[in-house]
């Protein structure tokens, strides 16, 4: 390829530290053999292979901390290979992934974590997913299963996960580029909803003349108008008709709706949803401030 160009494809590069981009470097030899040095003592873990775990771990403890005398519980989510953990999400206090959609977590390295690859066990007071510095913890596993990194960069990661609870496609993507909360959700409907939203006339189809979008890394922000009041097309081919005051009323529950392909490969797929809304009082028009695409 072309001088600081590589033919690594998009999803791998990505995964490279800043150190280890040789194809930027004016020695690339040198810095690609640091590279496959790395790579095999698992100093730079590539996710994107076959043959990768995920956990959903639950830790707790109990002391001055027990409210009521429930332990304080904090989940995570683990990807391993049986030996190293490649990333990790540390979902908080009592946010359970396998039982919650829509939640949020800080993505964690990884690094120190390998105690949780086994079923269940004790960890240190001061082990980086204790919640308190001062109690010994214990963890046990919510649901495992093999899972199969399909894209991963900075601000997005997209999973299919082969669990007992967690089965199918989910996300992990960044509201904000520059912060450090991530949101954890399935990114499929189940297939009863899937097939009554499929056949449904009150799906809204979004004018793609109404719609602005900028791409921020991966994933695509649009915003732009929702619905105006007239005469609307639904799904079956009948129309059907919208207020201004209608549209007023309905236009809140918009919100985190859903947003799905309903054409293609991904028919029926989530693929976004609606982060931020208002309603035009002078218009009456339905208003999609932020709609996130991945």
């Amino acid at each position: 390829p072309p001088k600081e160009i590589s033919a690594i494809p998009k999803e791998i590069r990505q995964q490279i530290p800043e150190e280890y981009q040789y194809w930027r470097k004016p020695n690339p030899k040198k810095v690609r053999d640091d590279l496959v040095e790395a790579m095999r003592k698992r100093q730079v873990p590539i996710k994107l292979r076959s043959g990768l775990k995920f956990a959903v771990k639950r830790v707790w403890h109990k002391g001055p901390e027990v409210v009521r005398g429930v332990p304080i519980v904090r989940y995570w989510i683990i990807i391993h290979d049986g030996k190293k953990v490649l990333d990790a999400w540390d979902f908080g206090q009592s946010h359970d992934p396998t039982e919650e959609d829509r939640i949020t977590a800080r993505r964690k390295s990884g690094r120190g974590l390998e105690d949780l690859i086994a079923t269940t066990g004790d960890l240190s007071a001061d082990h980086p997913a204790s919640l308190t510095k001062r109690l010994k913890n214990h963890f046990d596993t919510s649901d495992s299963g093999s899972v199969q990194v399909i894209a991963d960069s900075n601000n997005f990661v997209r999973s299919k996960l082969d669990g007992k609870k967690l089965k199918g496609l989910y996300v992990f993507m960044k509201e904000d580029p520059s912060g450090e909360m991530w949101i954890f959700q399935k990114s499929e409907l189940p297939k009863p909803k899937k097939e009554m939203l499929l056949s449904s006339p009150n799906v809204i189809h979004l004018a793609a003349a109404d719609i602005s979008s900028k791409l921020v890394g991966e994933l695509l922000f649009i915003g732009g108008v929702g619905i105006k009041p007239g005469e609307v097309i639904g799904m079956d081919g009948k129309p059907a008709y919208f207020t201004a005051d209608g549209i007023k009323k309905f236009w809140p529950s918009m919100h985190r709706q859903p947003i799905v392909a309903m054409h293609g490969d991904l028919k029926g797929d989530v693929i976004g949803f609606v982060n931020k809304l208002h309603y035009d009082e002078e218009k009456g028009w339905g208003i999609i401030d932020q709609g996130i695409i991945w």
